[in-house]
């Protein structure tokens, strides 16, 4: 059973119903007592333009009051919305018509291109379809006059099956002007974690 939460809100937030509707890909439904608002991702003290992902912040009793002595974090871990204070959470997410939730990104792998902000996300997912494919990571890498632009790190289910050229013009295509990328890296491997998830952080901190 997917589902969400965090240390701060004291474990569960949301979750995919034992019986009924599920959702694959989805954290589920919020638990009662739950609220979540989605916030823009430029401007947090705004709220994310309807049916456009953004940043979840939670509230709920299981939300935690601050961090034990250290009040002058409070203004940027949380945001107070219509009376009510909210948990900003760090991870970007949607929300469906039927009130199931998706993480999408967190807001601190997202890439500056320009003033605009890239999903490495969205560009992995696109390059992935890829035959010559098997896995991906996205990361954002210094650019003068853009401040950063997208490269991709890829490995293939087999040697020889496409060049970084190739998979480069190839994604290139299929994409958004900003999230184009400006090359797409061959590797025999890419980090992951203990738990076996593909490691971005580590991959940022090789190839920087």
């Amino acid at each position: 059973c997917e589902g969400y939460g965090l240390t701060e809100s004291s474990g569960v937030v949301s979750a995919n119903p034992y019986e009924g509707t599920r959702k694959r890909g989805t954290i589920g439904q919020l638990v009662p007592g739950t609220q979540v608002i989605l916030l823009d991702k430029e401007d947090p003290t705004r709220l994310a333009p309807e049916g456009e992902p953004g940043e979840l912040a939670v509230c709920g009793p299981q939300v935690m009051r601050g961090y034990w002595n250290r009040p002058e974090s409070d203004g940027d871990t949380f945001v107070e919305r219509d009376g009510k204070r909210y948990l900003r959470t760090g991870d970007v997410a949607q929300i469906d018509a039927d009130g199931f939730l998706a993480i999408v990104d967190r807001i601190k792998d997202m890439i500056a291109v320009g003033g605009f902000k890239v999903f490495p996300s969205v560009v992995e997912d696109v390059i992935v379809e890829h035959p010559a494919v098997k896995e991906a990571l996205v990361i954002g890498v210094p650019e003068e006059y853009r401040g950063e632009v997208p490269r991709a790190y890829v490995t293939l289910h087999e040697a020889g099956g496409a060049t970084g050229e190739e998979l480069r013009d190839w994604l290139n295509a299929k994409i958004g002007k900003h999230e184009r990328v400006d090359q797409v890296v061959i590797r025999e491997s890419l980090p992951k974690t203990i738990i076996g998830k593909l490691d971005r952080k580590t991959l940022r901190a090789e190839v920087l």
